[in-house]
C-alpha cells in the first residue's frame, strides 16, 4: 500500500501511477493496476474508488507532491478528486514497475495457456495440445503478451503465430449426449459448465437428450466425467465441428 507523508517519498508496492499531461502539467493518481485498466475499457462492474490508492491528485506522486486546487480547475475545470481522477485513467497511461509488469503478464500468459488448450486442437490427433507444448511453441513463435489486452482477443492472435510451429486449429464442437432416466437430474449441472445447451428434450423412456456447443478441447474432460457419473451408460457423440 502507498504511503503518503508530506514530501517524503512513496512507496508504490502492488500498486501503480496512472498519469497525464494538461497544460503542460503533469498529473497522477495511484491506483490498482489491473483494476485501473478494466476501468478504463468500460468494465462497469469497477467501481473508480476501488480503482483508486486514496483520492488525492499528484503532480509528482514519488516524491508526494499533491496538485494544487487553482491548477486542478485549471487543467481540468474541476477539482473534484474522482472526476479528475477518471480523465486521468481513461486519457492517461497506467505505468507499472519492472517487476509488476513481470508478474502480470506471466499470469496473462497463463491465463493464454489454458484457453488455446481448451479451443485448440491437433488437427492430426483430433485432440488438444499439452499447455507445455503450447508454451514451448509459444516461446519458440517468441510471442509477447499484453498484460492488459483482453484473453480471448490475445489467443486467437497467438494461435495463428504457433500454426508454423505446430499444427493447430482453433475447433468447436456439437457433442449430443443421451442420459438414462437415473442421471438425468445430475447431467444437467455438469454439462451445462462446459458449454452452451443448444437443444434438449426427454424421450419417452424417460432419459434426457441434449446437444451441447462447446471448445473442443473440452470434449474429452466432458465425455470422461458424464461416463463416471453415469458408469459408462451415456451416450455421447460428435454431431458438428466447427
Amino acid at each position: 500500500m502507498a504511503t503518503i507523508r508530506g514530501e517524503k517519498h512513496v512507496d508504490l508496492g502492488k500498486r501503480a501511477l496512472a498519469r497525464v499531461v494538461r497544460d503542460g502539467e503533469h498529473f497522477e493518481v495511484i491506483v490498482d493496476p489491473v483494476l485501473a485498466w478494466r476501468y478504463r475499457r468500460g468494465d462497469e462492474s469497477v467501481d473508480i474508488r476501488d480503482v483508486l490508492e486514496g483520492w488525492v491528485v499528484f503532480k509528482n506522486a514519488l516524491k508526494g507532491e499533491r496538485a494544487g486546487e487553482e491548477v486542478l480547475v485549471k487543467a481540468f475545470g474541476t477539482d473534484d478528486g474522482l472526476k479528475v481522477a477518471d480523465v486521468i485513467i481513461r486519457e492517461g497511461e497506467v505505468q507499472l514497475t519492472v517487476e509488476q509488469r513481470r508478474k502480470m503478464v506471466e499470469a496473462k500468459r497463463k491465463q493464454i495457456v489454458a484457453w488455446i488448450s481448451r479451443n485448440c486442437i491437433d488437427p492430426g490427433r483430433g485432440a488438444p495440445h499439452p499447455p507445455t507444448r503450447i508454451e514451448r511453441a509459444m516461446n519458440e513463435a517468441s510471442v509477447i503478451i499484453d498484460p492488459f489486452k483482453d484473453v480471448e482477443e490475445q489467443a486467437v492472435d497467438v494461435v495463428k503465430a504457433l500454426m508454423p510451429i505446430i499444427p493447430i486449429r482453433l475447433e468447436r464442437m456439437l457433442v449430443e449426449m443421451t442420459f438414462p432416466p437415473q442421471f438425468s437430474g445430475k447431467a444437467y449441472g455438469v454439462v451445462s459448465k462446459y458449454g452452451v445447451i443448444k437443444e434438449d428434450k426427454w424421450l419417452s423412456n424417460g432419459a434426457w437428450n441434449v446437444q451441447v456447443e462447446l471448445p473442443a478441447g473440452l470434449k474429452a474432460e466432458l465425455s470422461d466425467e458424464v461416463s463416471k457419473m453415469t458408469r459408462g451408460k451415456v451416450e455421447v457423440k460428435v454431431v458438428e465441428r466447427m
